[in-house]
């Protein structure tokens, strides 16, 4: 098919195929077997979770590019560009190598006389790229579940599962057991496995016993104080303090477990292991900008677990006397909005919310109906985020601070009006 820019390519990838979300392997494993995609010779790392997947993929890939090793990442969603799911040695890919992959693809359905859909085509869109480098370890972000995500078409050296928390239940399941099931689906029988969920549904526990493992406060511990992450090495009986970078402690504790135990990856000193990490930022986990003397914090807490850690973070970032914090906030419909409201309710002198440009956006009303009916009065409806911002902004004296979240959706709206501003670390 020929389309001439990645955004033309995007934009029919968006509406071409029937479901938006269409789980299952056969169709996809036939389009790759096609590509030649499904037995790559380098080391696979699968890492499945609720909340903290990114973290993970993008903090190994700082330890592989930093020893010396080639590595695809591939995550999902992106913030402000397509490009950023599909990473090769820390640099994103070209919109033209991305739309060969499209087209090669394409080529290959419709050969197979095969619909994709959007996502189908972006995980083999990077099996394709990462097939063209010669790589040692491709590190791949599950989308949705596991069992039955795309990512799953190949067969994983080691897999990770970072968390366990009730989302996407319309898909999953409604309890945490079932959603442990559909994450525990990358395992094979013998795939060694990292878990960093310290309360295992018993699904996941008893896939910790039977597979060789690395288990969070069974065989690392992880402490988080306001400005350093500290790793215990129950096995090796070692410890290593890092800074903070904004990511998830566990994943990035995890992450270098895995490259240090089983993938003999070696750093000179705990320098070089705080250098490597913090030379690979991930945008929007609590990403922290200096905008005309107000501090904004950017991050993409969307359901209960992720906001119960925008909470810690936020209690490690104390306010000057007299100091208020101000919450520029939605959410979508299929996400649990009064868990996350109830959980940060107490951290916001006043909330901003908005209407969100997406089908799957609640109303602006019934966000601000939701905070209303918890007490708070001080609340404010835009027609669009860029106004709730701006009045955020207008309510605000110095060292005052305004927390974006609720939404990837919401974070990508805003953060190109924070770009341009000085950022500051990630908790001081």
């Amino acid at each position: 098919m020929q389309h001439d820019t990645l955004q033309q390519w995007l934009d029919w990838l968006e509406h071409q195929h029937p479901k938006l979300i269409d789980l299952g392997l056969e169709r996809v494993s036939a389009v790759a077997e096609r590509l030649g995609l499904i037995s790559p010779t380098a080391t696979v790392v699968t890492v499945a979770g609720t909340n903290g997947k990114g973290s993970f993929v993008h903090s190994l890939g700082a330890l592989l590019k930093a020893s010396g090793q080639h590595a695809g990442l591939f995550t999902s969603p992106h913030l402000l560009a397509f490009n950023e799911r599909i990473l090769v040695d820390g640099q994103q890919a070209s919109d033209n190598t991305i739309m060969l992959a499209f087209d090669a693809i394409f080529q290959a359905s419709q050969q197979l006389d095969i619909s994709l859909s959007y996502f189908e085509y972006s995980t083999l869109a990077a099996f394709y790229v990462f097939n063209q480098e010669n790589l040692d370890f491709w590190v791949l972000e599950v989308g949705l579940g596991g069992r039955l995500d795309a990512v799953n078409i190949l067969t994983p050296d080691y897999a990770v599962i970072t968390s366990i928390g009730l989302d996407h239940m319309e898909y999953l399941g409604d309890t945490r057991e079932k959603i442990a099931f559909e994450k525990c689906g990358i395992l094979r029988e013998q795939t060694p496995l990292i878990c960093l969920e310290p309360d295992a549904p018993d699904v996941l526990s008893a896939a910790c016993s039977s597979h060789r493992s690395l288990v969070i406060e069974r065989d690392f511990e992880v402490v988080e104080s306001s400005d350093t992450v500290a790793l215990t090495d129950r096995i090796r009986q070692c410890q290593i303090v890092i800074p903070q970078t904004g990511l998830s402690p566990a994943s990035v504790s995890g992450a270098l477990m895995l490259a240090t135990h089983w993938l003999d990856i070696e750093l000179s000193d705990d320098t070089a292991i705080s250098a490597a990490l913090a030379s690979h930022q991930l945008a929007a986990r609590f990403q922290r900008f200096a905008v005309d003397g107000i501090e904004v914090v950017a991050d993409v807490a969307h359901n209960p677990q992720s906001a119960e850690l925008l909470h810690q973070r936020l209690s490690q970032l104390p306010l000057k006397d007299g100091a208020k914090r101000i919450a520029v906030f939605t959410m979508l419909n299929d996400k649990d909005m009064d868990a996350v409201i109830d959980c940060l309710k107490d951290d916001f002198k006043a909330w901003f919310t908005a209407e969100l440009d997406n089908p799957r956006a609640r109303l602006a009303s019934d966000v601000a109906n939701a905070i209303h009916n918890r007490g708070i009065h001080m609340i404010s409806v835009s027609k669009n985020l860029r106004q709730a911002f701006a009045r955020a902004r207008s309510l605000c004296q110095p060292d005052d601070q305004i927390v974006i979240f609720g939404s990837f959706f919401v974070v990508a709206e805003l953060l190109p009006k924070l770009l341009p501003y000085a950022k500051l670390p990630s908790i001081e």
